[in-house]
């Protein structure tokens, strides 16, 4: 990261530095160009390995989506997004699909957890609404119950 960290700020300072007489140019670009590709050099095989890292977790989560139970695509999902930095990046279109792509995958895993917490929370909604009527019922049934001739006798025994 420091190394790509440097590229980019040598890259800026590079641009940034001004014009320069076209015949000076051509060697300090010369120069500026050798030097960039041997560091890309150095730098291409982490840059393939950290693609195919990040190509395996989507494939990882996709094959996590149409096996695993929804509680273990989360986890999946999760540590992917956890794990996603890379070390080098690669180009930025290359990492923009990549992203993109995860996202579209971590998204269809959590707009389902939230479907299924809508709908247990929209069941416990109505059990709770079910146990308020009842307990609403309560007062009123106590009022029209007849006491049975056991109940009676229990009121009586109270009363005397």
């Amino acid at each position: 990261k420091a190394v790509e960290k440097s590229v980019s700020t040598a890259r800026r300072a590079w641009r940034e530095a001004g014009p320069v007489n076209h015949r000076d140019m051509k060697p300090l670009r010369k120069r500026y160009d050798d030097a960039h590709d041997a560091i890309e050099k150095r730098l291409a095989p982490e840059r393939e390995r950290e693609l195919r890292r990040r190509q395996l977790a989507i494939k990882s989560l996709e094959n996590s989506i149409e096996n695993d139970p929804l509680p273990k695509q989360i986890d999946v999902a999760k540590r992917i997004q956890r794990d996603w930095a890379p070390t080098v990046r690669g180009r930025r279109r290359e990492e923009q699909k990549l992203w993109d792509t995860l996202r579209k995958l971590c998204d269809s895993v959590f707009e389902q957890r939230n479907a299924e917490s809508k709908t247990r929370r929209a069941a416990q909604d109505e059990s709770v609404a079910a146990r308020q009527a009842t307990l609403n019922e309560l007062p009123e049934l106590r009022h029209t119950a007849k006491p049975t001739s056991d109940e009676a006798a229990v009121k009586a025994l109270d009363g005397a």
